[in-house]
């Protein structure tokens, strides 16, 4: 699932949603195992998250300097 909202990150809006809630019900697992993996893969979406933003951040600028 995390690789399909990296792979979908101009849709965040839209899977975001769907992701968190699977990731909220793998949080209230009986296995500790399994909540260390929901909380893996959601930092995992995040820190993906937020170098896509910096990355478009970034490429934006270098257009505007560029002007």
């Amino acid at each position: 699932m995390v690789e399909v909202v990296l792979t979908n990150l101009q849709r965040i809006d839209q899977l975001w949603p769907i992701f968190l809630s699977h990731v909220m019900e793998l949080l209230a697992h009986a296995k500790t195992s399994i909540r260390n993996a929901a909380v893996d893969a959601l930092a995992k979406a995040v820190v993906g998250a937020l170098s896509h933003v910096n990355a478009v951040t970034d490429a934006d600028t270098d257009k505007v300097r560029h002007v």
